[in-house]
């Protein structure tokens, strides 16, 4: 499927918020509130369509988010859990609009399943690895629907291959786009939870006893000092990153144009490809190191900088 980004929304939707508002799209926010076993319960059962009781014990795996957020370029800030009687999951949210998503989904996805294998348990049929991931951006072009599951499946028939890994990709700028199914109306509680942008809208949502924990869960971490300043903290860098990084790929461009060149153009899309943001944020600005890069993916044959 092709996909489609939106850049300038993606500024202006993370500026409108109050400055007093914990967004569950901050991936630092939605990490604490899933680290609370009963809401990644209530959630995970409404991504799968299964019952929150049929889960059984929970382990989530720390993921150390204390770290220095303010200096981080935005490192992966995931919920990753094992579940006794499912697997292991992966929960990412990303506001940036990002091309090559699905290949990014992959590359983690293989490297969880790897991890496993390495643990003594090769070719283990008990290993599943799901990736869920929660995009403030549109990432499936061809698809209106806020909810897309993907499995590894026979190409024209319904026999699956194997249950080892599957990725569900849930696109919040959808939402209103379709009703939901019956089956997913719990998933879209959830998906509104998530995309509020204001306590009055968070209040209009229907409540289960999984999503009240969530809110509980947000009234603790903002009224914990250290937490807040942690929320605040990674919620500038992502708005300063995105910014920066979306201001670099326009004179990226603009550099192309200039010089008559499609490289730097190439050059640009490929660091994205390749999740490589800071180079490409440093070869904007650093002609020396731009040609490295050039030269790296022999792109510089009679190019003139």
């Amino acid at each position: 499927m092709k996909k489609r980004n939106s850049k300038q929304d993606t500024i202006n939707a993370m500026n409108e918020k109050p400055e007093d508002f914990i967004s569950l799209k901050v991936d630092y926010a939605f990490s604490v509130v899933m680290k609370n076993p009963q809401v990644l319960r209530g959630f995970i059962s409404a991504v799968l369509g299964i019952e929150p009781k049929s889960i059984q014990e929970i382990t989530i795996l720390d993921r150390h988010l204390n770290r220095r957020f303010a200096e981080d370029k935005l490192g992966i800030l995931d919920v990753r859990a094992k579940i006794e009687n499912i697997g292991d999951i992966d929960i990412e949210v990303q506001v940036r609009p990002f091309s090559a998503w699905g290949e990014r989904s992959v590359y983690y996805s293989d490297k969880m399943y790897i991890e496993n294998m390495e643990k003594g348990n090769k070719y283990n049929k008990n290993i599943r690895v799901i990736s869920i991931s929660v995009l403030n951006f549109n990432y499936l072009e061809d698809e209106d629907y806020f909810y897309s599951p993907f499995h590894i499946w026979h190409d024209w028939k319904r026999i699956m291959l194997t249950n080892a890994k599957e990725f569900h990709i849930i696109e919040l700028k959808k939402l209103d786009r379709l009703p939901p199914r019956d089956e997913h109306k719990n998933l879209m509680k959830w998906c509104r939870l998530i995309n509020a942008e204001s306590e009055e809208e968070r209040m209009t949502i229907e409540q289960d006893e999984y999503i009240k924990e969530a809110l509980k869960e947000l009234e603790k971490l903002s009224n914990d000092p250290q937490k807040r300043a942690e929320y605040d903290a990674r919620d500038k860098a992502i708005k300063d990153y995105v910014t920066e990084l979306m201001e670099a790929e326009e004179r990226g461009i603009a550099q192309g144009k200039a010089q008559g060149e499609e490289r730097i153009i190439r050059l640009n899309f490929i660091l994205q490809q390749e999740d490589r943001m800071d180079d490409l944020i440093r070869c904007i600005k650093d002609e020396e190191y731009r040609r490295q890069l050039l030269e790296e993916y022999d792109l510089l044959s009679k190019m003139k900088l």
